[in-house]
């Protein structure tokens, strides 16, 4: 027995002594020590590896290397030096990953390397762009434009629905509305929340999201696939994929059914149409990249990069919203002094408002959704940094590591928005804030994340007051897998009533917070039904009204100053109207409720400057009682 253990130490020790000897002569980038065959892994958390990686790399260095499993790996933690290495053709490939490799095939784009990742990458690219996804205004934007708007309007409308009975989770709602946009971009069809098929799609989409983390370890210890654990996940995770593509499948016969039942066969608005379309204009010899299985693959990864990522940035966002009310505060003030009265928030106001967009490029700071960034794998020996680096090693971007750096963020751990603002408040990007990769593998949809994710943030801040639930405690942890997802959670929203602006609320009248619900009735039926339907009834139509709104201004109220002789009111109002005469008694009647109208409208405007100069709450809380009366306002909701 003490024969075998002192061979197996000098096993062990020799492997070691090899291992550091070919380190030091091939000058490979310093790290932890590790053990064979395992290497590091052992000592990886895997409830939170971006945070023991952003450890190695706060004691190696900006360039450090280990072993996980059988892949040699590299963690960058720098961002001049991350740019600099993507940048080289030595790391287009794919990463050097079981999964990858072994059941992906290397079709569709994220896991294509070579000519083919080429070819689908530039395919993918002019795709987005005929699509809408341009910087400059003009038709195409404005189609891409509608398409987020009304994905954004059905899920304002859906929460406002789902939350008037209490706190919800709205991922189910974020996962649907945003789904779906994609869906349009995608497949060129939408689909019915409750529809059969859109939900087996998720739920597949799902599932697979789950397998893959399960098979975690197999992508760097690929001798697990025969144990019969691994071999199941394995099975698993092939049979969800056929039969997305087969779903994948049936989407493309409608389409070439509709195609040759339609007779515009011009218009290409969806990848897969276009696709369809290249593989049409080929045969077979000279189809390349342009088969089947491979649009099946590249559906699958636009989906996934276009929802997983976006969608998850968007729920971290509303939770740094309801955990940092001030934050939605100013944000929800600046839309009121940007966006006029009764319209819409548009790409148009981005310039106007950067405070919204600095507070979704923190969010996408202190919560990197791709904490390990989309790791790369190297072609060909190269070298990074001072450091030499062997080809077929892994390459991690660590955006965890840069993004929560003091080196380049004071207090990395606060929420602080304003870091992204200049002194003259304008929004700008520092050199390293790196959410969506860089070099060449850098996120070919970026402009249309950011293009929704102001439209959906814009548009439901626009609606809805962002709190969570009494007692209800914010967890701002997440939890890592493939991407870094919130917990489930529950958040409570309050739907601000348009009076003459968004943001002015009489929430004194809110019974939940000590006021009185029949003067809220009142209220709302003095000023909202019966003044509204007397004034434009019985004064749009009358000779007197513009004259009598000009001496509003001029003077005080007169009735003397209102005599059907006075001479100017005759270059205001036509010959007809000159012919009927008031009785003093109800002019006034109407000079009475007229001021009233004016006087509350100054009022409504005195508060609402108050509140915007004092920063307080933007969108203090209406609560509308139950009543036939109010049955077309909106109520308090929760989600």
């Amino acid at each position: 027995m003490n024969l075998v253990y002192a061979i197996f130490v000098l096993f062990v020790s020799i492997v070691v002594y090899i291992f550091h000897a070919n380190r030091k002569a091939r000058r490979l980038p310093p790290g932890p020590w590790q053990l064979p065959i395992v290497g590091y892994l052992p000592w990886i958390d895997p409830e939170k590896p971006h945070e023991t990686l952003t450890k190695l790399a706060r004691v190696y260095g900006p360039v450090c290397g280990f072993y996980m499993g059988s892949v040699y790996t590299v963690i960058l933690s720098d961002p001049q030096i991350i740019k600099q290495t993507f940048a080289k053709d030595a790391l287009s490939s794919r990463a050097p990953l079981y999964l990858t490799h072994g059941i992906m095939e290397g079709y569709g784009l994220v896991c294509a390397e070579g000519e083919r990742w080429k070819d689908q990458r530039k395919f993918v690219g002019n795709c987005l762009r005929n699509f809408g996804m341009v910087k400059h205004e003009g038709p195409k934007r404005e189609r891409m434009e509608k398409r987020i708007l009304d994905a954004a309007d059905e899920c304002v409308s859906i929460l406002e629905r789902r939350g008037a009975d209490g706190p919800i989770d709205p991922l189910d709602t974020l996962h649907h509305c945003m789904g779906n946009l994609v869906n349009s971009i995608v497949f060129g069809k939408t689909y019915e929340e409750e529809e059969q098929v859109w939900k087996w799609l998720r739920h597949l989409q799902e599932e697979g999201v789950k397998q893959i983390g399960v098979a975690g370890p197999l992508n760097f210890l690929p001798f697990l696939r025969f144990l019969p654990r691994y071999e199941r996940t394995i099975r698993s995770i092939v049979d969800g994929k056929e039969k997305t593509h087969e779903v994948y499948r049936q989407i493309l016969v409608e389409h070439r059914a509709r195609t040759r039942n339609s007779e515009n066969t011009d218009k290409v608005d969806n990848f897969l149409a276009a696709f369809d379309e290249q593989m049409r204009k080929r045969n077979a010899a000279e189809s390349g990249f342009f088969t089947e299985p491979q649009l099946y693959h590249l559906l699958a990864d636009l989906y996934g990069a276009g929802v997983d990522t976006t969608l998850t940035t968007l729920r971290w966002f509303l939770l740094f919203m309801a955990a940092y009310p001030a934050e939605q505060e100013k944000i929800q003030s600046e839309m009121d002094l940007c966006v006029k009265e009764g319209a819409q928030l548009t790409l148009e106001d981005r310039i106007a408002m950067p405070r919204l967009e600095a507070a979704i490029a923190e969010v996408q700071r202190i919560r990197s959704v791709t904490p390990l960034g989309f790791p790369r794998g190297t072609s060909e020996d190269t070298r990074i940094g001072d450091y030499d680096v062997p080809r077929g090693a892994m390459i991690v971007p660590m955006q965890w590591a840069v993004h929560t750096d003091s080196a380049y963020w004071q207090d990395p751990l606060e929420f602080r928005p304003d870091r992204f603002l200049t002194d003259d408040g304008s929004f700008f990007k520092p050199e390293s804030f790196l959410p969506f990769q860089s070099g060449k593998r850098v996120c070919v949809g970026e402009e249309l994340a950011r293009m929704i994710l102001f439209l959906f943030a814009g548009r439901i801040l626009r609606a809805f007051a962002i709190s969570v639930p009494p007692n209800e405690v914010v967890d701002l942890e997440g939890e890592c897998g493939i991407t870094l997802v919130p917990k489930p959670h529950l958040l409570a929203e309050a739907i601000t009533i348009l009076l003459f602006d968004r943001n002015f609320n009489t929430s004194f009248f809110d019974p939940i917070g000590g006021g009185d619900s029949n003067l809220l009735q009142a209220f709302f039926l003095l000023f909202r039904f019966f003044f509204f339907v007397f004034f434009f009834f019985f004064f749009f139509f009358l000779r007197e009204r513009t004259l009598f709104i000009i001496n509003l201004f001029e003077r005080s109220i007169d009735l003397e100053s209102f005599r059907p002789t006075d001479k100017r009111r005759d270059s205001f109002v036509s010959p007809f109207l000159n012919t009927v005469l008031l009785p003093p008694s109800f002019v006034a009647v109407r000079s009475f409720f007229v001021s009233v109208f004016f006087l509350k409208y100054l009022f409504l405007r005195l508060v609402l400057v108050y509140r915007l100069l004092s920063q307080s709450p933007a969108s203090a809380h209406i609560l509308v009682p139950p009543s036939p009366i109010f049955s077309s306002f909106p109520r308090r909701v929760y989600f």
